[in-house]
């Protein structure tokens, strides 16, 4: 369908008046240019081809002498032949009337006269009987001037044939010559308006072809059309259609698949404690004399997996509430140095129970010194996620840095260890949902590889950004920037 490139060009409106200008336009000169050759062509051909629409009106000076001189010995049958020479009769019609109107020979086939009355009242007159065709009524006198019978002419004031064989192409000439500039018009006509209906049926079979590739869920394409501003915009808003579908049925499709990531990371992490705990109660049942003795060892190992199942459960389930739209931070004036004061002695009392070091350091740069909006709960959560995940890849002896700097405009956090840090293949995927090195799962038991996502998570409800990497010297560090609120979102 194309690359998606639309430039607006004209409307609908502005096309078909230039359409229409041009064919009335490009007709009109046409025309004019085909009259030219036909004016020119007949010119050059002369009187051998064609005779001029006056020609015959030329002739009757000669044939009126010629009545003259004969006068009423035109009533006589010999002066037919003689007559009919002098007479152009492959344009020119006559008949011969006798004084009491009956009509003696000739050509003219429909009388124009009947009584001596009528021929009385037409003698001597020229007069329009239809479009361009003349008649000429002239008397026959004898040699005392007596009037004795009249001769009727008829000719037609239009362009013919120099010869009866040419006068049929002369006609269609002369027809052709009126219906051209109607012709002319009909073929610009034709070929605009195909060329028009060109413009506006590309972008309409682009969007019903489009139509039925959304209905079979095809949305891998694009629209590329060049053309009248409105099909352009309409193009461009169902291509910016197109991709808003494209966009919520990927996220669709990222909803089913972490769905399914979610049942298959609880269905692992649960097999081990639920094996566990099916073990020792397959050995309680069958424990025999020593039961007794094996019974608090064995409940306490139940209960242990138990509380780790319960908590991979709880973890997925929390995650789940803070995915949803209507979930809310519960913003509170706090004292960040009072706070950090509080979370200390637990992060100090979890390092002593795993012979660690914990380090903590506040830095306030600001030129006064106030309380800060955040959720004091969420952001313990955050901190205690990552404190968490250090005291489990930290050895022995190892220590844990917990490092807060204000300014005016913002506060950020790091906690650092030196543990053995991530790897660098997993660096990019740290707080991705049930992520987890596998290197390291034997340490990440009891966890179902939310504890980063989560903090990833809250981070953001804050408006602020975390990372993630090592320390030149080895270990891990995850770093935070929250933005100073200075009042409640």
């Amino acid at each position: 369908m194309g690359h998606g490139q639309m430039k607006s060009k004209r409307t609908v409106k502005r096309q078909f008046l230039m359409y229409f200008t041009l064919t009335l336009g490009l007709s009109f000169i046409m025309t004019i240019v085909v009259w030219s050759f036909i004016f020119w062509a007949f010119f050059q051909a002369g009187s051998s081809f064609i005779r001029p629409a006056n020609y015959y009106e030329k002739q009757m000076t000669a044939i009126r002498s010629y009545i003259n001189e004969q006068g009423s010995r035109l009533l006589q049958q010999e002066k037919r032949k003689e007559l009919e020479n002098v007479i152009p009769l492959e344009g020119m019609d006559y008949a011969i009337y006798l004084l009491n109107g009956k009509q003696l020979y000739g050509t003219i086939q429909h009388s124009p006269i009947s009584n001596q009355k009528q021929l009385l009242t037409m003698l001597n007159t020229i007069e329009n009987v239809k479009a361009n065709k003349i008649r000429h009524v002239h008397p026959l006198v004898d040699e005392t001037d007596s009037l004795q019978g009249a001769i009727v002419l008829e000719y037609e004031l239009a362009i013919s044939g120099a010869t009866p064989e040419l006068t049929p192409v002369v006609k269609i000439f002369r027809l052709m010559t009126v219906l051209l500039p109607f012709i002319l018009v009909c073929v610009f006509a034709w070929i605009f308006g195909h060329r028009f209906n060109k413009q506006l049926n590309e972008p309409i079979q682009q969007l019903i072809e489009g139509t039925k590739r959304v209905q079979s869920r095809d949305l891998n394409f694009t629209f590329s059309y060049e053309g009248t501003q409105e099909l352009t915009q309409l193009t461009q808003a169902f291509e910016d259609m197109r991709k808003a579908l494209s966009d919520s049925l990927q996220r669709e499709m990222h909803l089913v698949q972490e769905r399914r990531d979610m049942v298959a990371a609880l269905a692992h992490d649960l097999r081990t404690p639920l094996a566990i705990i099916q073990g020792h109660v397959e050995g309680l049942m069958n424990g025999g004399p020593k039961r007794q003795e094996r019974l608090d060892s064995y409940l306490l190992t139940i209960q242990k997996n138990t509380q780790r199942a319960a908590r991979m459960i709880g973890e997925i389930n929390e995650v789940s509430e803070m995915e949803k739209p209507e979930f809310r931070l519960q913003w509170q004036d706090v004292d960040l140095q009072q706070f950090v004061r509080d979370k200390v002695s637990d992060y100090e009392q979890l390092c002593h129970q795993q012979r660690l070091h914990f380090l903590c350091s506040y830095e306030d740069l600001r030129q006064k010194r106030t309380t800060i909006k955040m959720d004091p709960d969420r952001i313990a959560q955050i901190v205690d996620n990552v404190v968490s995940n250090s005291s489990r890849f930290t050895a022995e002896n190892g220590e844990i840095h917990w490092e807060l700097c204000m300014t005016d405009l913002q506060w950020t956090m790091k906690v650092s260890d030196t543990g053995s840090g991530f790897s660098k293949s997993s660096t990019p995927f740290l707080f991705d949902k049930f992520y987890q090195e596998d290197r390291l799962q034997p340490q990440r038991k009891g966890h179902a590889g939310l504890g980063l996502y989560i903090v990833k998570l809250l981070t953001m409800k804050h408006g602020g950004t975390v990372e993630a990497s090592n320390t030149p010297e080895g270990g891990a560090y995850v770093l935070f920037h929250f933005p100073i609120r200075s009042g409640k979102e």
